[in-house]
């Protein structure tokens, strides 16, 4: 199955490495490297992450890459991530409905 990054997940995933960096870039490089290992899995194991209630309709689900929450969109094939945020942070249906239609 082919993964793909929205536009909102690649920004915030330099966000946030870059944020991470400021502090400790050795950490930030293994943040980056696990984050981009789980999203590589996705195209096997794409329902792996747990689904989100939120969305009824169409299947988004999330995986955990440290305290980051990878939202991904599966689809018949392909896998969309569609944005990377802080556990603390709630999803929002309107920042998820951009990053789909931005593909």
């Amino acid at each position: 199955m082919k993964v793909e990054w929205s536009p909102l997940a690649e920004r915030r995933a330099r966000e946030i490495a870059g944020y991470i960096a400021e502090h400790n870039i050795s950490a930030a490089r293994r943040w980056l490297r696990r984050l981009l290992a789980a999203v590589a899995r996705l195209d096997r194991f794409p329902r792996r992450g747990k689904r989100l209630p939120l969305f009824k309709r169409i299947e988004i689900r999330q995986v955990w890459v440290g305290m980051y929450r990878v939202i991904y969109l599966v689809e018949a094939d392909r896998v969309t991530v569609l944005t990377v945020r802080h556990g603390m942070r709630r999803e929002s249906r309107r920042e998820l409905r951009t990053s789909k239609r931005r593909r």
